[in-house]
């Protein structure tokens, strides 16, 4: 999102500092044996990004869609992957709708990073999105008894909490905020191919007391599960967008100063053409994006950014594609930062629904017409 011509004085500002903190956390982590995300989690909230969509009178930001693109972009031109993508709008969700006796407890170890909730959604590679709800949650004495099972998980495996999906007898869809010490719980632990970390979850009759469950329920609870799955997608977009940036830059230095036949490679008009080409296919994912942080309607923001999400898919790829291409063999290697890419891109083009996944939704939507 670093078309800064087109940003306030204070997007640029934030633009800048979040520029400067995930440089510095890039660094870390390239030292780092393992990332230590218990002692990392808490400085993006000491940096403000917890808080980014709070109003100000909360101690928030104030910020809109556009300003959360920003810091997810920054990471993106790092190409690191970090929990921002999805802990990052569950601990925002959790402090607007968690319970009173809850709430009270923890609300302050969430806002300061020292408890880390990691999204549990998905049950089925069919349906990335969330949408059909198997595990189960049933009345037991004052609390519930929570069955089932979680898959894909990112940063689940070191969190201290999970943000559940979950059906219930008495009141429909519900979301349950469950410590990730709770009894019955097995976790296992893997790494995608950029080295995400990921995890999936099984629940064994875990019992749970009240106070867990977000005081929603309903249509009203399925709206918060969408609104934590739309807002994980559009950051996973969004450092898809920093992630090209980079990777674009990094093709037109290495055209610049790689020579052949006596002059270099940037003199040939047909790789412009092809640097061309990729810029615009970024230029368009950089419209979709602020489109869908934009929009009015969650209808409209839906679509918007099932758009952005199959322009990522397949002119993203396509562009990371070439900038490895233009690259030659080195292009593959660990070492080269479009080899990394690629393999970055990969995974956020397939988290949440690849590009044909949403073409279905896009499909299914025009069907349906006019709400």
């Amino acid at each position: 999102m670093s078309a800064v011509n087109h940003l306030s004085d204070d997007q640029r500002m934030l633009h800048e500092s979040a520029g400067a903190f995930a440089r510095t956390l890039a660094k870390r982590l390239v030292n780092a044996i393992d990332h230590p995300w218990r002692q990392l989690w808490p400085e993006f909230a000491q940096q403000g990004w917890l808080s980014v969509l709070d109003p100000v009178d909360e101690g928030g930001f104030g910020g809109s869609f556009v300003d959360q693109a920003l810091l997810a972009a920054a990471l993106g031109e790092q190409i690191q992957s970090t929990p921002f993508m999805v802990s990052g709008s569950t601990a925002s969700l959790t402090l607007r709708y968690g319970s009173g006796a809850w709430l009270q407890r923890h609300s302050q170890d969430v806002r300061s990073g020292r408890l880390r909730i990691a999204l549990a959604s998905e049950e089925t590679p069919l349906d990335p999105m969330g949408a059909s709800i198997r595990t189960h949650a049933e009345r037991h004495g004052d609390g519930y008894r929570l069955s089932g099972a979680k898959r894909m998980i990112l940063y689940g495996g070191d969190a201290e909490a999970f943000f559940v999906s979950a059906t219930t007898d008495e009141i429909g869809p519900a979301v349950f905020i469950i410590p990730a010490a709770s009894h019955g719980i097995s976790v296992d632990a893997y790494r995608l191919i950029d080295g995400t970390q990921a995890a999936d979850i099984c629940f064994e009759s875990v019992l749970l007391p009240s106070s867990v469950r977000l005081q929603l329920s309903g249509e009203d609870a399925k709206q918060v599960i969408d609104e934590a799955i739309w807002s994980s997608t559009f950051l996973a977009v969004s450092e898809g967008l920093g992630c090209l940036e980079t990777s674009l830059e990094a093709t037109k230095n290495h055209l610049s100063t790689r020579e052949q036949f006596g002059r270099p490679l940037s003199a040939s008009q047909v790789l412009r053409h092809r640097l061309a080409d990729i810029y615009i296919a970024i230029e368009e994912l950089r419209s979709l994006i602020l489109a869908a942080a934009t929009a009015g309607g969650w209808r409209e923001r839906s679509t918007a950014l099932s758009a952005a999400k199959i322009q990522l898919g397949h002119a993203g790829i396509w562009a990371i594609e070439q900038c490895v291409q233009l690259h030659g063999a080195m292009g593959v290697t660990e070492e080269c930062a479009v080899g990394q890419a690629l393999k970055r891109m990969t995974v956020l083009d397939r988290l949440f629904g690849g590009a044909d996944f949403h073409i279905g939704r896009l499909s299914e939507d025009m069907l349906r017409g006019p709400s």
